[in-house]
């Protein structure tokens, strides 16, 4: 029987988050933010961040999930992130198809550290 909480992003979407999850060694978000006080997909550190899979060659980015993830992270004192990966039906990346964004302001902020 399939969760009805992940029922909506399919399970490329889940899988995808899970290995993600993995790779950055991050936890997951139990329902993917779908409970009170649970935000986001999955958080490290002093990050916390939304995950997004597609099976295709594009996907267009919602300023609304950068909205979302945004106010959740600041209610939590996190910086914002959006994963975006594209993967094959079982949820695996296609050659160079994960990547990160983050807020401008903080990748200027980690240069500015590292310089």
């Amino acid at each position: 029987m399939t969760n009805p909480l992940y029922a909506r992003i399919g399970k490329h979407g889940q899988r995808s988050e899970k290995r993600v999850a993995k790779a950055i060694k991050a936890r997951q978000t139990p329902g993917s933010g779908a409970f009170r006080g649970h935000k986001g997909d999955m958080a490290k550190g002093r990050y916390l961040a939304e995950a997004k899979a597609t099976v295709h060659n594009s996907m267009g980015v919602k300023l609304a999930w950068l909205d979302k993830i945004t106010q959740e992270a600041i209610s939590k004192g996190c910086v914002p992130l959006l994963t975006v990966s594209f993967v094959n039906g079982s949820g695996e990346s296609k050659a160079n198809g994960d990547w990160i964004m983050m807020p401008l302001s903080h990748f200027n902020e980690l240069n500015e550290e590292n310089s």
